[in-house]
């Protein structure tokens, strides 16, 4: 327990279980009346739950009446101030004590998992009302409950590794709750991948990754380096981030829109944010950012410094070019694919392209004027590109991976995963490949043949 709490704990029994008291004093009526509701404890010698609990004694069961946010409010309670485990608690309509069947949480499936998807917990004893069930103090959506069976919804957090809380009983194994990485940027020897609910892992040497999250549910599509000192992250609802390298604080910024922002690149002088509804921003140093006319409503999803211009896609084949991140000019790419992924190699640019694992491919151009499609071994969408010097590395749906010494010839390679590879970044100061993707995946590569996997 964190000793701010100490003032908290000892105020608020007195408080809660005064006013829950005269709750419960409205009692059950006739036959006609709904059920009561009973809060069940068993303190199994914590001592918080010893001098909070409703009566004193060790454990019990109160009847709280017929209002289960009688009940509820006493488990929220518990679950806030007392150690669980050891003490246990629940809420139902058994009036025995010890509230009938012993609540045991004997499983749970996937173990690793993501937020938004759900989870299967099997067990016995689960109650069939007044369920609550949480993941590091976090509350969980309930899509069905039996007594044996509960499915939830992991709710939007950062990355944990811990039991799973039904009614305050824990289980014995630890689910990993991993978010996704979308976008992926090295600045100097950094490297930073950044996911869903504003969660950045960053890398000095590609190996060992440390994650944090900056305490919101948005989610971060994309990263950029200046060259020189700043890093951009942007992400959902028009959220932008900005770091100064060495810094370990991450500043949110104002960015005059709310719509989603899906890339961000650097020309070194310049930042370009791009996103829903063919939203183009600019800043000169990340904190005041200009609205430009893109003419364009269609999503944009990536943009890239290519040499001496900008280019900007998205959905319906769209392709923008800028020279100075103001003035906009649509090109022709030849395809109403969605367009995913940049990358540059100085004479040649590479953009993947497609949405599902039936529409890959990749378009080059020497100019961003004229675009030529080229067919891939796998027909798997591609939604990220690098250059390393050398040769590019295009990363995609399904573990997909792809290089390429000239954007035209891609050979198909073994990347060791089946996640989708959303993003992918060459850090030249530890020259290797860095490509992140779904469940927290990381990948590293010093030649894009050979492929090592990292945990965040």
């Amino acid at each position: 327990m964190h000793s701010t709490t100490i003032g908290i704990r000892i105020a608020m029994p007195v408080f809660v279980f005064a006013v829950l008291g005269v709750l419960a004093g409205c009692g059950a009526g006739g036959a006609s009346s709904p059920p009561d509701w009973f809060y069940h404890w068993n303190c199994n010698g914590d001592s918080q739950c010893l001098a909070t609990n409703p009566t004193g004694a060790p454990s019990g069961t109160a009847d709280e009446g017929p209002n289960e946010s009688s009940c509820t409010e006493l488990l929220t309670f518990g679950q806030q101030f007392w150690n669980i485990p050891p003490a246990t608690q629940s809420c139902d309509h058994d009036s025995s004590s010890g509230g009938g069947a012993t609540l045991t949480i004997s499983a749970f499936s996937p173990a690793s998992t993501a937020p938004g998807t759900d989870v299967t917990i099997d067990g016995n004893g689960f109650p069939s009302s007044g369920l609550t069930v949480t993941i590091d103090g976090v509350a969980c959506t309930i899509v069905s409950a039996t007594s044996t069976e509960i499915v939830i919804t992991v709710p939007g957090m950062g990355n944990f590794v811990g039991p799973i809380v039904v009614d305050g009983t824990s289980s014995t194994g630890d689910l990993t709750v991993v978010n996704h990485f979308f976008g992926v940027a090295t600045s100097g020897s950094q490297s930073v991948a950044v996911g869903g609910n504003t969660t950045l892992s960053g890398s000095a040497d590609g190996s060992t990754w440390r994650t944090v999250d900056l305490a919101s549910t948005d989610y971060l599509s994309a990263i950029a380096w200046s060259g020189t000192s700043t890093l951009v992250t942007v992400g959902e609802a028009g959220t932008i981030y900005t770091n100064t390298t060495g810094s370990s604080s991450w500043l949110l910024r104002s960015s005059g829109t709310a719509d989603n922002l899906f890339g961000v690149a650097s020309s070194g002088s310049l930042f370009v944010a791009v996103g829903g509804g063919g939203i183009v921003i600019t800043s000169p140093d990340a904190i005041t950012w200009t609205a430009r006319a893109s003419h364009t409503s269609k999503t944009l999803a990536a943009v890239a410094w290519c040499t001496a211009q900008f280019i900007a896609v998205g959905n319906g084949g769209v392709v923008l070019t800028s020279p100075d991140g103001i003035t906009w000019t649509s090109r022709a790419s030849g395809t109403t694919e969605f367009l995913n992924g940049v990358g540059c190699s100085g004479t040649v640019i590479a953009v993947g392209a497609g949405s599902t694992s039936s529409s890959g491919q990749i378009l080059s151009s020497p100019d961003g004027i004229t675009w030529t499609p080229h067919s891939l071994p796998r027909t798997d969408a591609v939604y990220g590109v690098a250059w390393s010097g050398t040769q590019f590395v295009a990363s995609g749906f399904g573990g997909t991976l792809y290089t390429s010494p000239d954007g035209t010839t891609w050979t198909l390679r073994n990347s060791g995963s089946t996640q989708s590879l959303n993003a992918a970044n060459w850090s030249s100061a530890r020259s290797q490949f860095v490509v992140v993707g779904g469940y927290g995946t990381i990948l590293t590569s010093p030649d894009g043949m050979t492929w090592a996997a990292h945990t965040p």
